[in-house]
């Protein structure tokens, strides 16, 4: 099958394509404003977030984030599309675990078609264990009388045959919001699958949900998309189709449906494989992600919450934010990029936790390439540590080495 629509793929804080049309680069901003800002210079430029959305009939954008690769023989993008891939298997917020198999099966493909594939296998599960049903009310002329007679209805329509009944009746049907929804997105999705396995399971699915209509009013449908016991196996696709539908991993949706997209917000992602990898190899810390917040008032309002916090026993031996962000080492201000308010708010968790070992993690880049350890006025360790986000492993074990966990 040849696709029908044209990917323009750009890096995160890149300008759109000139190629796009002035009508989709308004579109994008109406429909995606935490995504889209024009510049002083009149461009539209993407924020740190990365996949792809879909802009009409025709044309899709995929984003992806600006990752600082090593030499490779693949092409620049297939390679940090690869990358993004392994940070996701370890984002919380995806609805279902990705494979190493999926990501060398599918690197090649544009983000909405990973993932479509993604959700085809998790739907192929979902069929297997059955569709769910419930009580649709029904009004029909039958030859038979059936649930309650509508007497009004049947005087106005029964004029000229009288030998059926207007009645109404509750009918056990698979036609409810949750399956209309499926159905809607896989219509959707039709045009987004560049992979023979994909498009072998659409069909499949397609012909499996032939006899359910797709939502009239997917916005309504999915705020009546009620789960009873009998419906554990739909977790996963629900959580696919918000998504797919509303943008569910950026946070609780606020705007309307209007196309089919995927996208993920880097700081997340970035923080989410940090943790990953510090809890697989300090496996004798404690490493809690998101710790629980703590007043910085007496009156509770103020709270900080801080992204990582190792502990050991009731010590807790240092804090980490983790700042998907580029940092320069070669700048000849001693700033580098970082955020002044990122170092204020890493000194308040250091005060209300009483912890003096501090770290802010950035990814690594080629003008940033090791830690750089620096001091508090009152004597507070900070360490601007780079992350390599290709070596994830010995990233781990550098940064023990330069908090000297092992020593504590």
């Amino acid at each position: 099958m040849t696709r029908s629509f044209r990917t323009y793929t750009i890096r995160e804080h890149e300008s759109v394509h000139t190629d796009i049309r002035e009508s989709d680069k308004h579109i994008l901003v109406r429909d995606y404003p935490s995504v889209f800002k024009y510049s002083n210079k009149g461009q539209l430029r993407v924020a740190n977030l990365v996949g792809q959305i879909t802009l009409s009939s025709d044309i899709t954008l995929e984003i992806l984030p600006k990752i600082d690769i090593g030499h490779t023989n693949e092409s620049v993008h297939e390679r940090t599309r690869e990358i993004l891939l392994t940070m996701l298997r370890h984002f919380r917020r995806l609805p279902m675990h990705l494979r190493e198999s999926n990501i060398n099966k599918l690197k090649h493909s544009p983000m909405l078609s990973i993932f479509a594939y993604l959700f085809l296998v998790q739907l192929t599960e979902l069929v297997k264990r059955g569709l769910a049903r419930s009580y649709v009310p029904t009004e029909s002329k039958l030859p038979y009388l059936r649930g309650r007679l509508l007497f009004k209805e049947a005087l106005q329509t029964n004029i000229v045959d009288q030998s059926k009944f207007f009645v109404r009746y509750d009918n056990f049907s698979e036609d409810r919001p949750i399956n209309r929804l499926i159905a809607s997105t896989l219509n959707l999705m039709k045009k987004h699958l560049d992979h023979v396995e994909s498009q072998k399971l659409h069909n499949i699915s397609t012909l499996q949900f032939s006899h359910i209509q797709a939502s009239t009013n997917i916005l309504a449908d999915w705020q009546v998309r009620n789960l009873d016991r009998s419906m554990l196996h739909y977790k996963e696709v629900i959580q696919w189709i918000g998504l797919f539908l509303f943008g569910h991993s950026l946070g609780p949706y606020t705007g309307e449906y209007r196309n089919l997209s995927v996208l993920f917000p880097m700081e997340q992602v970035f923080e989410d494989f940090v943790t990953a990898h510090i809890r697989l190899q300090l496996f004798d810390l404690e490493v809690v992600c998101q710790e629980r917040s703590q007043s910085i008032l007496k009156n509770d309002k103020f709270r900080v919450k801080p992204d990582i916090v190792l502990r050991q026993g009731s010590s807790i031996l240092a804090i980490l934010d983790a700042k998907w962000k580029e940092i320069n080492q070669n700048l000849p201000s001693r700033k580098f990029h970082v955020s002044q308010p990122d170092l204020y708010q890493l000194y308040a968790y250091s005060r209300v936790y009483k912890c003096k070992q501090l770290a802010l993690i950035y990814p690594k880049n080629r003008n940033f390439e090791s830690p750089k350890k620096l001091e508090y006025f009152d004597g507070r360790k900070l360490v601007l540590f780079p992350f390599d986000i290709e070596h994830p492993r010995d990233s781990v074990e550098e940064l023990s080495n330069v908090l000297e966990l092992d020593s504590i």
